[in-house]
Formats: structure tokens, C-alpha cells, sequence
């Protein structure tokens, strides 16, 4: 049986999950009355935090475990939100960006995201920290496209452990594209950029912006 790369993902990820959450917490005042919008994630993050905001979850896919009562879930694309402008209070997402692929999908969240609400929280990990964060393996988010095509599935700690097949392989790899810090500010002028690090690095950005911004 396959391993099951979440199992990773779910030792590591909450230590720096909650110390974001906690954060956004703490930046935006979040109460129980707070109507958020969460761009492509799940409820796990919602869990690390003692608010339970009104929340609408947005994805592509279904959930795979209950639904909190206080959550609603929505199917949609990222960069088409099937919401009036300023619908929400706040809008959320976090490591969601870096898998549209190109520059124009990601234009197109990131005005979704500036869109439907007046504040916002969008994180993303940074392209030059020296381990990418999704093939788990140092320094290949630098390849060229075709080498990574060519790599992923056998010569990555993703692909190891997981053994997807050699079209999830190639399609997993076409759909990322890390940002570095100067592209990310770009797609969010608004924003006050907050750096996340670790072992010296920058491991990852946020872009906020809050009521006080708006």
C-alpha cells in the first residue's frame, strides 16, 4: 500500500498552522461573528483556533469527513468565487495560490480573493526556500518543467512515498507554481507582507490585509 504522504503533512504542518491561525486570529479581531470566506482549504485549520466564525469553505472537491454546523461548504473554482463583491468580512487562504499552474490563473484568484471581501489573509510558501514544500526534495522547484516531469514520480521524496502514477506525477508537477516574494507583493499592493521562518529562511508569505487597511 502506498504511504500516505498526509500522514507527513499532518506531524509537521500544525506547528506552523496554528502559529498562523493564532496570528490571524490576533490581526483581524476574529469573533464568532465574523462571516469568512476559506479559499481552498479545509476545516483542520479551523479546528486550532477557539472561534468559530460564520465560515464558508470553498473548494473544488467535496469534503471527506463531517462538516462543522457552523461551516458551509461551497464547489467552486478559486478564480471564478460564486459570491457578490464584498459578501464576506474577510477572506482566507492558505498554501492555495501556488497551485493554479500559471500567472494569469493566479491573477485571477488573487482578485477574487480582493473581491469578495475588504480584508484578507492569503499565504503561500516561497519559491526560494531550499526544500519544495510539495516534492518534499531540496531544490527541485528549480528545474526546468520538463526535467521535473521527467524526475517526480521516481527521484522525489513525493513520489516515493506516495507512488503515484506517472500521469499524477506530471499533472501534480504542472499545476504548482511557487511564487517568490516579489511576485507574490505584486499580486496583493495592498497588503502588508508578514514572512514566515525557519532555520534562517523564509519559508513562507503572507499577504494581510485588515479592517484598518481597507
Amino acid at each position: 500500500m502506498p504511504f500516505n504522504i498526509h500522514s507527513i503533512y499532518q506531524t509537521v504542518s500544525p506547528y506552523f498552522r496554528r502559529q498562523r491561525m493564532t496570528a490571524f486570529v490576533a490581526a483581524f479581531s476574529v469573533t464568532d461573528r465574523a462571516s469568512i470566506v476559506d479559499i481552498g482549504g479545509t476545516c483542520a485549520n479551523w479546528s486550532l483556533i477557539d472561534r468559530k466564525p460564520r465560515l464558508v469553505m470553498v473548494n473544488i472537491c467535496p469534503p471527506t469527513g463531517p462538516v462543522p454546523k457552523h461551516v458551509r461548504w461551497v464547489i467552486a473554482d478559486a478564480r471564478a468565487l460564486p459570491f457578490a463583491d464584498r459578501t464576506f468580512h474577510i477572506a482566507f487562504s492558505n498554501s492555495v495560490i501556488e497551485h493554479l499552474s500559471d500567472e494569469a490563473s493566479q491573477r485571477q484568484f488573487a482578485a477574487e480573493v480582493t473581491r469578495v471581501a475588504p480584508a484578507y489573509y492569503v499565504q503561500t510558501p516561497n519559491r526560494f526556500f531550499p526544500i519544495d514544500p510539495h516534492l518534499l526534495t531540496p531544490l527541485f522547484q528549480f528545474l526546468p518543467k520538463r526535467a521535473k516531469r521527467a524526475l517526480a514520480r521516481n527521484f522525489t521524496v513525493w513520489g516515493l512515498l506516495t507512488r503515484p502514477s506517472a500521469q499524477q506525477a506530471v499533472a501534480f508537477v504542472d499545476e504548482l507554481r511557487l511564487l517568490t516574494r516579489r511576485q507574490f507583493a505584486g499580486l496583493f499592493p495592498g497588503a502588508v507582507l508578514k514572512l514566515e521562518r525557519w532555520c534562517g529562511f523564509t519559508k513562507s508569505f503572507s499577504a494581510l490585509k485588515t479592517h484598518s487597511h481597507a
